[in-house]
């Protein structure tokens, strides 16, 4: 959590030297933040790309400890347990599809894979800009949220794992994908807490 937040002030304070203008005045803080979130969709595509590249690394290493396994059960060493290379299995497999695996949790908690849009009800167009461009944000916090709950679950396949790998991991990916659709999850806990 607290490398998040000092990656987003970084990523605050880089686009706000850049955006320095000639005369030396720094623009508003919704005009930087509307500024990085522009460059969000190419975020999301790298993080994208990235998980392609680590699943088809996981699914690889997955198959060699296969084969670990086959030659240590032909030793008979009661030692082996087949469930670490199933779980590096499946997180690979999570990491390969990631997109289809987003669309799965967000039809799974929300009915539908599209996400909500806010709608602007009140206030002046920096007001819908500000307010769309927190919500790509994070909607990018919530996509590496929920790599990072996949990456998790792997982790709990391990014979050395703490307890509650697993729930921890399941506890990113879905804080992940109500992050992704921020609106949406915000209309759902609006209807059941406030009855609006």
């Amino acid at each position: 959590m607290k490398k998040i937040k000092l990656v987003l002030m970084g990523l605050v304070l880089l686009s706000s030297m850049l955006l320095t203008g000639c005369d030396g005045t720094y623009p508003s803080i919704d005009q930087m933040i509307i500024n990085v979130a522009d460059t969000m969709p190419s975020l999301i595509s790298l993080t994208t790309a990235l998980s392609y590249v680590m699943g088809f690394v996981m699914v690889m290493r997955s198959v060699y400890r296969f084969k670990e396994y086959g030659d240590l059960r032909t030793m008979m060493s009661s030692q082996t347990s087949i469930f670490p290379p199933i779980m590096i299995m499946i997180v690979g497999g999570l990491l390969l599809f990631l997109p289809s695996t987003i669309d799965v949790g967000l039809t799974t908690l929300f009915g539908s894979s599209n996400i909500l849009q806010y709608q602007n009800t009140a206030g002046g167009m920096d007001t819908a800009a500000m307010t769309s461009a927190l919500i790509l944000i994070m909607e990018f916090i919530g996509i590496i949220a929920f790599m990072r709950g996949v990456m998790m679950m792997q982790n709990a396949g391990q014979q050395s794992a703490q307890p509650g790998q697993f729930t921890k991991g399941i506890t990113f990916m879905i804080g992940g994908i109500l992050s992704i659709n921020l609106y949406g999850t915000w209309e759902v806990l609006s209807n059941t807490f406030l009855g609006t």
